[in-house]
């Protein structure tokens, strides 16, 4: 469970970026967007300027070296209701695709809170838990039957006739930035995107399967509850959102120290 989780989901807020190692990370502005939205819906009060606060929050975070995995690490940014942000960065340890998944029932909150990333995420990290005790790379998250979310990384699927889904919004997952950034670039490498129900039946025709997130990047799932997920070879969609993401983190590393 994370240090900083206490069980109330209204205690605080927190992102998580993708950092170079050194003094870059990526989509900061985003993520400071997606912090102050989660705020607001979960009445937590924010400093005068953010963005300023945690630059000077971030900065005495030590470097890290990992040329294994890019990126290279992630920084975790906390505003508690109490006013006070904390940074901490980690080495990104992220398992290489393809993975194996299991399915987990999905945690539930009010309308309010479902869907923001808050101070009640033991169950997201119990989900992960899981997985490795399962033998597996990742827990996806259903409600109703449908998958909406994953532990730490949001699906996608690629349908028999080549279009892509991701679950709705009011579904339950969390609104992923990683995520809103290929699906907003899928459609000029030929893919459609839809946005509904990614369902049992879905599933077991799809083309293929991944999961994107700021640690894990874009990663293919070829396993679900030990049946197989995707066609042979078929990477037509791993291929297009890793290219567009490689291309977007290029962009958008920005300085904090």
């Amino acid at each position: 469970m994370d240090e900083a989780d206490d069980g109330d989901p209204f205690s605080s807020v927190f992102t998580t970026l993708a950092w170079d190692g050194a003094d870059k990370v990526a989509f900061f502005d985003l993520h400071l967007q997606r912090l102050s939205e989660h705020a607001s819906r979960l009445r937590i009060d924010l400093p005068d300027d953010l963005k300023s606060s945690v630059l000077i929050a971030m900065r005495d975070i030590p470097s890290i070296e990992n040329e294994k995995l890019i990126p290279a690490g992630l920084i975790s940014v906390r505003l508690s209701k109490d006013g006070k942000i904390t940074c901490k960065g980690r080495i990104n340890q992220q398992r290489q695709p393809p993975l194996a998944a299991i399915s987990q029932v999905a945690p539930r909150w009010s309308k309010r809170v479902t869907g923001c990333k808050h101070g009640d995420w033991n169950t997201y990290d119990d989900a992960r838990k899981n997985a490795r005790s399962a033998g597996a790379d990742i827990a996806l998250l259903t409600y109703d039957g449908a998958v909406i979310d994953g532990d730490r990384a949001a699906p996608i699927l690629l349908d028999e006739d080549g279009e892509a889904w991701v679950a709705e919004q009011t579904s339950g997952g969390i609104d992923s930035i990683t995520l809103n950034v290929i699906i907003g670039n899928l459609d000029q490498h030929g893919i459609p995107v839809n946005r509904g129900i990614i369902n049992e039946r879905m599933l077991a025709k799809a083309r293929e399967l991944i999961v994107v997130g700021s640690g894990i990047g874009v990663a293919r799932v070829e396993e679900l509850d030990e049946q197989n997920i995707g066609i042979d070879g078929g990477a037509e969609l791993s291929k297009a959102a890793s290219q567009i993401l490689a291309k977007a983190l290029e962009q958008s590393w920005e300085g904090f120290r």
